[in-house]
């Protein structure tokens, strides 16, 4: 299963992350993507995969009994037990997931799942102290194919004392 089964992860806040954007933008080129949960949901109408959703549950391995306590949707019986936990020492990443399980034999290639992009990007939101160029990029394909203007990390801005 585990070979044939697929998770795409994003981090579940209300704001963005000084450790979120440290721990997955090196050089100050990055971004990130910006969608809500229904809006996540609602971009996989349209794929022919059945995409399985939800958040992570954190938990202690050495105490906690994941597979017999668990109060999560998946359980042992459907296989997605092991896509739906992880260990404590993760819970700032406040980790959302989408699963997918390709039934076909696994030939270790890559293949597209239908999304509709425009209702799952509601805004984008570029690297701490992105250069003027890197950022003009971003801002012209951000435009040609989301229609969308993205803005700068607040973690720019100064504080207010």
């Amino acid at each position: 299963m585990c070979n044939d089964t697929f998770v795409n992860c994003w981090h579940l806040n209300q704001s963005e992350s000084v450790a979120m954007w440290k721990l997955y933008v090196k050089d100050n080129k990055g971004v990130a993507i910006q969608t809500t949960v229904k809006n996540f949901k609602s971009s996989f109408e349209k794929t022919i995969q059945e995409i399985r959703s939800g958040l992570i549950q954190y938990i202690d391995y050495e105490k906690d009994l994941y597979y017999a306590n668990s109060n999560h949707r998946f359980t042992l019986s459907n296989g997605f037990i092991a896509f739906v936990h992880k260990r404590d020492i993760y819970r700032h990443e406040s980790e959302y997931r989408a699963i997918y399980h390709n039934p076909k034999p696994s030939s270790n290639e890559g293949f597209l799942i239908k999304t509709d992009l425009s209702r799952l990007v509601t805004r984008i939101i570029v690297a701490p102290y992105m250069s003027k160029n890197d950022f003009d990029t971003i801002k012209n394909i951000s435009q040609k194919y989301l229609n969308l203007e993205p803005v700068r990390s607040i973690i720019e801005k100064e504080p207010y004392y």
